[in-house]
């Protein structure tokens, strides 16, 4: 919700010294975005059984992180916060625009991973939160008018009526730790800031009006350690 932070230059890296190391990537596998692209005119989605919540989780941590949301306790980026668990993004629209904008998500999965979907009227997302109010339990909210951000809340409790309909789609914060874990963390944890993100001139598969190109985030690594990366994010083990 709030601008990302601009990442800080790893000391030593140069230009030339990136155009040199881009050459030791040319051995890598192809990358999964090519192959998405290619296959997203079909519907994909995230939303599915196997992402269901894992029986015999302590769910407690995720539970009391959200209360502090709720009371105002917390109201920064989430990236690092309860480690182990799926975050998601966020976007409720008015009931009339819910259809076509999840067949945007459906048609480009990549970039709008669908995890949960709210009855219209419905705050709760019991399949992926039980118990969660995603109008009051997230720490900053976007409000668009017209197609544009005109304020930030830390509730919106008061706009929600009986048509909205809400969207979670999966955020990369989810396998932070997972690359932590095996001495990967990413530049963004180190620093405790939120993760850059870039516009890109790949377009999205339009619905309706719902268009535009992919936004992107980045951490930056190593040659030598991408094809890891890779690997450890192209699935993800956190829970619900």
């Amino acid at each position: 919700s709030s601008s990302p932070d601009k990442m800080v230059p790893h000391p030593g890296v140069t230009v030339s010294g990136l155009r040199g190391s881009m050459r030791q990537l040319s051995g890598l596998a192809e990358s999964p975005l090519k192959r998405i692209l290619g296959s997203s005119e079909g519907f994909r989605t995230g939303h599915h059984q196997s992402f269901a919540m894992k029986p015999g989780v302590d769910r407690s941590a995720p539970r009391k992180f959200r209360e502090s949301v709720r009371k105002g306790e917390f109201k920064g980026q989430t990236s690092g916060s309860v480690p182990g668990f799926v975050q998601a993004n966020f976007v409720a629209l008015p009931r009339e625009h819910a259809y076509e904008f999840l067949t945007f998500c459906l048609k480009n999965p990549a970039p709008c991973p669908l995890l949960a979907v709210t009855e219209p009227g419905s705050t709760a997302v019991e399949a992926v939160a039980a118990g969660a109010d995603i109008s009051r339990d997230i720490p900053r909210y976007v409000i668009h008018r017209d197609g544009k951000p005109r304020e930030q809340l830390y509730d919106v409790a008061e706009y929600w009526n009986k048509d909205m309909v809400g969207f979670l789609l999966g955020c990369s914060f989810s396998w932070e730790d997972k690359l932590a874990s095996v001495q990967l963390t990413p530049k963004n944890a180190q620093l405790g800031v939120n993760v850059s993100m870039y516009n890109t001139n790949i377009p999205n598969h339009q619905s309706g009006p719902f268009k535009g190109n992919m936004v992107v985030s980045m951490r930056p690594y190593k040659p030598e350690d991408i094809e890891r990366v890779a690997k450890i994010t192209e699935v993800s083990f956190a829970k619900f």
